[in-house]
C-alpha cells in the first residue's frame, strides 16, 4: 500500500513538472537571447503561453512566449523610486486603513511587443493591475465597475 502511494505521488509530481515545460524551440530561443540568465523557472500560462522567470544582472525578469516562440511581453520587477506614484499611494492608503493589511508588495512592469507599458502587483496572494501611469485598472476578484467603490476601502479577502 505504501509503495502504491509513493508511485502515485511520484507520477503526479512528474506530470506537474512535465506540464510546466515549454517546447524545446521556445527554451532554445530563450537561451540564445538570454545567455546570462540564472535561476530560470518555466510555467505554462492559461492562455497557451509560456512564462519564464529568471534573474539577470541582479534583476528579476520574466518573458512570456507564445507556442511558436514569439515574445508576447517582457516583465521586470520594479524597485523603490521606479515604482509609479499611483501604485505606492494605493498601498500606502490601504496600510493606513488597517493594521492587518501589510503593505509588502512586488511590482512588475510589463511591456508588450508594441511598447505598451502596464504594471501589476502582488501582495499577500492578491493581484492589482495598473495602467502606464500607475492608476488602478483592475483587481483580482473584482469587476471593473467595482474599482471606484473599492478606492476608499481596504481590499477584502474572499
Amino acid at each position: 500500500m505504501k509503495k502504491l502511494f509513493v508511485m502515485i505521488a511520484l507520477a503526479a509530481f512528474t506530470a506537474s513538472v512535465t506540464m510546466a515545460q515549454a517546447p524545446d524551440m521556445v527554451k532554445e530561443k530563450f537561451k540564445k537571447d538570454n545567455p546570462n540568465a540564472m535561476s530560470t523557472v518555466w510555467k505554462n500560462e492559461k492562455d497557451n503561453t509560456y512564462r519564464v522567470t529568471y534573474s539577470e544582472n541582479k534583476a528579476e525578469r520574466a518573458i512570456i512566449y507564445d507556442k511558436d516562440g514569439n515574445i508576447v511581453s517582457k516583465q521586470t520587477v520594479v524597485k523603490d523610486a521606479s515604482i509609479p506614484t499611483g501604485i505606492t499611494e494605493y498601498y500606502s492608503k490601504r496600510a493606513t486603513n488597517s493594521k492587518e493589511y501589510a503593505p509588502n508588495y512586488t511590482v512588475w512592469q510589463t511591456t508588450d511587443m508594441k511598447g505598451n507599458v502596464t504594471y501589476y502587483s502582488e501582495s499577500s496572494g492578491r493581484y492589482a493591475y495598473f495602467d502606464k501611469d500607475g492608476k488602478l485598472s483592475t483587481q483580482q476578484g473584482m469587476a471593473e465597475g467595482e474599482i471606484e467603490k473599492q478606492d476608499d476601502k481596504m481590499p477584502v479577502d474572499k
